[in-house]
């Protein structure tokens, strides 16, 4: 995976975007989550986060190279 460092700064920089969204309220440019309240609009569009990190990383580390256990 060290022979990656171009694609490893890139994703970080797509988690750090994604992390600055939520500081941006950008939730309420998405059609449903746009009609909730401040409160419901920010946990909706930080609970959507957590499965697409979890598919994100499983996609980084799907070849083995690291050993979660």
């Amino acid at each position: 995976m060290s022979g990656h460092l171009f694609f490893l700064v890139g994703f970080c920089f797509l988690l750090a975007h994604e992390m600055d969204a939520v500081k941006l309220r950008e939730w309420k440019m998405l059609p449903v989550l746009s009609k909730m309240g401040e409160e419901a609009g920010y946990r909706m569009f930080a609970l959507l986060h957590v499965p697409l990190y979890a598919l994100l990383l499983r996609g980084l580390f799907e070849d083995g190279d690291v050993d979660f256990t």
